[in-house]
């Protein structure tokens, strides 16, 4: 007997809550305290997008690179562009093209490096363990994952899952720009060194990048600027758990950024 929507809500929240906790005891805190900016920062919500045009912001600014080579009016359109990609020669080797999932008008963007072995078979990105972790990071900040678009910087998982050559970074730039332009969110959390420094422009050391918010230059939507935010690839945190408080921070000044 289906239950009650009363009952799937609560279980749902219960849920959420779990996840929540679960994330926020391996960052290493033991106790939430009352305190007003904590209170304040787990009861903030994102503001609701306008449906109606957005009126004085700057016009749009796509990258003409992007413009030439992905003309896709719509991410589904977009996703059947990208079917039979020959792009690169990662076309030889992959299972199928991992294009993103998510909300189409998330105002969150997550941006991964590349597909894994895993994210190769199911067609999709943050897939396994390392999807597991982030939607814990997602749930701590009270965002569900089906509110944010997931991508990643090259579509294709490397031949021999290996780390993606320049060529095929180039080679799906035009789509990754495109996707950006579509989604416009407010906020792009680059996953590890590799997307933000592509994202970014940017080859300094990935300390100096991370947790820096930083204005996104390649395309400005009607919707107004872009940030881009980089922290530590959820892989990376499995393997070195002693940097999710660092990462709890990043997750923090993430939240602050989508409620101004």
């Amino acid at each position: 007997m289906p239950l009650p929507d009363h009952q799937n809500a609560l279980r749902s929240f219960a849920a959420d809550l779990r996840a929540r906790l679960d994330f926020l005891r391996e960052c290493g805190l033991q106790e939430l305290r009352r305190d007003l900016a904590l209170e304040r920062f787990l009861q903030a919500r994102p503001p609701v997008r306008p449906t109606t045009a957005t009126t004085n912001v700057p016009p749009r600014q796509p990258a003409l690179e992007a413009v030439a080579m992905a003309q896709s009016a719509t991410l589904e359109a977009m996703r059947q562009e990208l079917v039979d990609c020959q792009r690169c020669s990662l076309a030889n080797s992959r299972s199928r093209v991992v294009f993103g999932e998510g909300d189409g008008r998330a105002r969150l963007l997550v941006l991964g490096d590349w597909p894994t072995p895993a994210e190769n078979e199911s067609g999709l990105p943050f897939q396994g363990e390392t999807g597991e972790l982030l939607t814990r990071m997602l749930a701590a900040i009270e965002l569900p994952r089906s509110a944010v678009f997931c991508t990643t910087l090259v579509k294709c998982m490397p031949a021999g899952d290996q780390v993606a050559v320049p060529e095929e970074i180039t080679a799906c730039q035009p789509f990754l720009l495109r996707q950006i332009d579509l989604v416009s969110p407010r906020l792009i959390l680059a996953m590890g060194p590799h997307a933000s420094r592509a994202l970014l422009g940017d080859h300094q050391p990935f300390s100096r990048l991370r947790g820096r918010p930083q204005p996104y230059a390649a395309i400005r939507p009607p919707s107004g600027a872009i940030t881009v935010m980089a922290t530590y690839h959820p892989a990376f945190l499995l393997k070195n758990p002693e940097m999710k408080r660092a990462s709890w921070q990043d997750l923090q000044l993430a939240r602050q950024i989508l409620d101004s």
